[in-house]
């Protein structure tokens, strides 16, 4: 079982929790991101670093995950392109994205990008709080269990 980490825009939080359950689980965790992040000492984790860019992460998660792997990201463009490959997304407020969820909220966010660039709608999302984190933590659990299950 494998963990792919999209970790430009991934609250450390998140990420620690994710790392913690790798080492006690043995289950290999990839944080991918264009810019350079501590990792916890473990053979379970790495780190890859991709070149600046545009979707540079995106793309090298995409080329290496698997059916049944797990990808953490908030870009629901990822998410989209993730569940497609028969894999599993989920959000850092832990929600999971599937094949039956993925194109109502594909819309929604093409829908508030929209809003966005015509100045209807503000662009800030809220911070993370710790019921966030929380309701991450207990899908991020179950999830994790069921793959553990199937493997």
């Amino acid at each position: 079982m494998i963990i792919w980490i999209d970790g430009d825009a991934c609250p450390n939080k998140i990420k620690e929790l994710i790392f913690r359950t790798a080492i006690r689980l043995n289950i290999c965790a990839y944080l991918v991101s264009n810019h350079l992040s501590a990792i916890p000492p473990s053979p379970y984790i790495k780190y890859v670093q991709v070149p600046q860019g545009f979707d540079q992460a995106d793309n090298y998660i995409m080329q290496h995950v698997k059916k049944n792997q797990l990808v953490i990201t908030n870009d629901i463009i990822l998410a989209d392109r993730v569940v497609r490959e028969n894999a599993l997304a989920l959000n850092t407020r832990g929600k999971l994205y599937s094949a039956n969820n993925i194109n109502q909220i594909l819309a929604i966010r093409n829908l508030n990008e929209t809003l966005r660039e015509s100045g209807m709608i503000s662009s800030k999302e809220s911070s993370l709080s710790a019921m966030d984190i929380k309701n991450f933590a207990n899908i991020f659990d179950k999830i994790i269990t069921q793959l553990m299950k199937n493997s």
